[in-house]
């Protein structure tokens, strides 16, 4: 098809096809389909391929036009993009179609593409190494997790609430003298994190330092989670009694304590602490070698992004980082109030990850790095492994959802990842890692609407024996 084409520039990794289809190439496809269609058609009082050409026209002509257009459009295009060499992604928009059997066809076609950069130098980056070792805060902070799971809540007899207990209380949510909400026996956190609907802080405010027997009200305003949508954000009252307070009860940490956790002694228990620990961290350092990598070669490339897919994957950012969000106990309020900070940090986000794709992606064809089909098994057996499945049922499962070549590439992007790691120019430093770069990311997001929380007070110690029985009985 001898089309016509010109191409415009109209924004960064976008452009417009104007493309013109003369009309001998419109007639030729018109006859063509004509010749197949009086062929092949049946017509009342008349024998197959025997009806008149202007009956045929008459009864079927607008779809026929209708064919040769769209065929002549999506060949058109088809040559076009193969003649100039460019690979559209994403949906292409077109626009200004003029189609008329005596004259030339002619339309706009618009569509992003995949942007051009040279890979930057990717050996030889120069990594700082952090120390895995584990440190004594991180054994004890360990253990007092396996503390915390093992509690026991307890009944405290005229005990106030404190931060940490469950009251367990009958209320009801007034607005305007209206009970809009009510609950019997409720096992409401002192802090207020578990009252769908309603501000943590003012439900704190009445419940902590309260005591079985007492009665507690206050005002509150409703948030968006609250269940009756006609009362979201109105002016309510909330009123407690109280009936029992319960506090959670660590164990003491001594043989026995071991010994329930599967373990001989405490000393082998804290071995075996110290060993997971270390396996941890490990991870983690190789999670922050390959982070530090993606930064270096971030900060050494630039180049213009497709802005209609940024927005896309934008987008779907932010609706993963208000889930987590919310899944933290931030209020839909909260959410809506810092919505400007979260859109940024979702378009940021996205900009980093599509670069650092579209990087890896690069230097994965220079080095011919491949994902084999052993590379690819090997994945979903450790997915499968992962979350309690067999690699058939991993498998199908991602093939349900179309994901087996979204989990190529990311095989693919690991192994150079770990060729970039392997050829970096490592130094080893004494700081030793705290989290993993992901956790890292999350507590960075969760800054973003508020102040940091106070961290708990937390020893430096490894639990020995001796010391077990003191530790446990000063945390009840």
């Amino acid at each position: 098809m001898a089309a016509e084409v010109k191409i415009e520039e109209i924004g960064p990794c976008k452009k417009r096809l104007k493309i013109q289809v003369p009309k001998d190439d419109l007639q030729k496809k018109l006859e063509e389909n004509y010749s197949k269609l009086m062929a092949d058609i049946v017509l009342p009082g008349f024998r197959k391929g025997r009806a008149p050409r202007k009956l045929v026209e008459k009864r079927f002509g607008d779809d026929v036009k209708e064919d040769v257009k769209q065929k002549a459009i999506a060949e058109s295009v088809k040559e076009a993009l193969e003649k100039n060499e460019l690979k559209p992604i994403g949906e292409a928009a077109y626009d200004h179609i003029e189609f008329d059997v005596e004259k030339d066809l002619s339309f706009d076609v618009t569509f992003e593409v995949m942007p051009t950069f040279e890979a930057p130098d990717y050996k030889g980056l120069k990594l700082n190494r952090k120390s895995a070792e584990p440190t004594d805060e991180d054994i004890y902070n360990t253990i007092q997790d396996m503390r915390r799971r093992a509690a026991v809540l307890t009944t405290m007899e005229n005990a106030p609430a404190e931060k940490g207990d469950i009251a367990i209380c009958d209320y009801e949510v007034r607005v305007a003298d209206q009970v809009v909400a009510s609950a019997t026996n409720a096992e409401i956190a002192a802090d207020g994190m578990n009252v769908v609907g309603i501000p943590p802080e003012p439900v704190a405010e009445m419940l902590i330092a309260s005591r079985s027997g007492d009665k507690r009200s206050g005002k509150v305003k409703l948030t968006q989670e609250f269940g009756r949508e006609d009362m979201r954000g109105k002016e309510a009252e909330i009123r407690f009694t109280v009936k029992e307070i319960k506090r959670p009860i660590m164990p003491d940490v001594n043989d026995e304590f071991a010994k329930k956790n599967g373990f001989d002694s405490l000393q082998e228990m804290n071995e075996y602490v110290r060993e997971r620990v270390q396996t941890r961290k490990e991870e983690w350092v190789k999670l922050d070698l390959e982070s530090q990598a993606c930064e270096a070669l971030l900060a050494a490339t630039s180049f213009e992004l497709p802005l209609d897919l940024v927005k896309q994957q934008a987008e779907q950012n932010l609706v993963r980082r208000r889930i987590r969000l919310m899944l933290r106990g931030i209020s839909a309020d909260q959410l809506e109030r810092e919505k400007d900070k979260l859109q940024a940090a979702s378009e940021e986000e996205a900009v980093r990850s599509f670069r650092t794709y579209l990087i890896l992606d690069k230097i994965a064809e220079k080095e011919k790095v491949f994902a084999t089909e052993d590379d690819v098994e090997e994945r979903l057996r450790v997915m499968a492994m992962q979350r309690r499945m067999t690699p058939v049922q991993m498998k199908a499962r991602i093939e349900s959802e179309n994901g087996m070549s979204s989990l190529r590439s990311e095989v693919r992007h690991q192994k150079v990842l770990d060729f970039l790691v392997k050829n970096g120019q490592i130094v080893d430093v004494k700081k030793s890692i705290t989290a993993a770069p992901d956790e890292e990311a999350e507590e960075k997001e969760a800054k973003l609407i508020g102040p940091e929380p106070k961290a708990e007070e937390k020893k430096s110690l490894i639990v020995t024996p001796e010391e077990a029985a003191r530790e446990g009985k000063s945390h009840e």
